[in-house]
């Protein structure tokens, strides 16, 4: 039971992470992570909606559709450049 809610739990191989889902949907009720370098993190859903499927194909969830004039940039290495400056790799 999560917040009242009967919940199957799933777990990685390693048991770092630990999935809790409703038996019946699978939709999401908690997710409980270790992290690298000794961190923990916890999340709880305590909604869980889907978007229609008309969300897909309308646009609704395209950043070019949504905002034409912005540039978008795909680009790998600049990504991963600006993350490691935003959060730099634990030693």
């Amino acid at each position: 039971m999560i917040d009242g809610r009967t919940a199957i739990r799933l777990d990685t191989a390693d048991g770092s992470v630990t999935y809790f889902v409703d038996p019946d949907t699978y939709a999401p009720i908690a997710l409980h992570a270790r992290l690298d370098g000794g961190g923990e993190t916890e999340l709880r859903f305590p909604v869980y909606e889907e978007l229609p499927p008309a969300a897909v194909s309308d646009g609704s969830l395209s950043l070019r559709a949504q905002h034409p004039g912005a540039a978008v940039k795909v680009d790998k290495l600049a990504y991963e450049a600006r993350l490691s400056e935003l959060a730099p790799p634990k030693p």
